[in-house]
């Protein structure tokens, strides 16, 4: 009985830190990607910029 325990007791403990872990690499990720989305419109939004200007020059 006792060795059914500890072996329950593990398999939560394991169950418990691999959420932990999946759920700061999935916070990790969603900040990356949003540093990433955010630089992507900033390279837009001076792309269209510079395209806006030049049509106006021409």
């Amino acid at each position: 009985m006792v060795m059914v325990i500890i072996v329950v007791v593990m398999m939560t403990m394991t169950m418990i830190v691999m959420m932990i872990v999946v759920m700061t690499i999935n916070i990790m990720i969603r900040r990356t990607i949003i540093k990433e989305i955010r630089a992507m419109i900033v390279v837009l939004g001076r792309t269209t910029s510079s395209i806006l200007i030049a049509k106006h020059a021409n």
